[in-house]
């Protein structure tokens, strides 16, 4: 009789692949996961209000592009900050709002402006995948 290992060997599969996104995309597990120490993180209601005020930045960091949320600034690659510094206010206390898919790539983006010297910055928890269950639009 034959054992059949296909579970373990699924599993295996899906935890390789895990682990293969964020080497492949230039990030380690922790920067996409775990977000930095000091990151706002705002549920979608909460994002939404802080967004309609007057004097934040709005960035979409997701990559590759997708539908945006209204009144987004800025469409810089989470692991391009560094080389788009001159998109962000020169004043380091500005709110800087930011967003991808579902959080996680906004992380590193954080982290970046973090070490850049910014102190005001917002993640939308969950990303627009929650914005958009939420009930708020994005445009195309």
């Amino acid at each position: 009789m034959t054992k059949h290992l296909r579970a373990p060997r699924a599993l295996f599969i899906m935890f390789l692949v895990t682990l293969a996104i964020p080497i492949f995309s230039g990030c380690t597990f922790v920067q996409l996961f775990i977000p930095p120490a000091g990151l706002n993180i705002l549920p979608p209601q909460d994002f939404n209000t802080a967004i309609s005020k007057n004097d934040v930045l709005l960035v979409d960091v997701h990559t590759p592009a997708q539908a945006h949320i209204k009144g987004t600034d800025h469409l810089v690659p989470h692991d391009k900050v560094n080389e788009h510094l001159e998109q962000f206010p020169s004043d380091k206390e500005t709110p800087i709002y930011l967003y991808c898919k579902t959080g996680h790539m906004a992380n590193v983006a954080a982290r970046t402006l973090f070490s850049q010297g910014y102190t005001n910055v917002y993640n939308l928890d969950g990303g627009a995948e929650a914005w958009k269950k939420a009930g708020f639009p994005v445009e195309e």
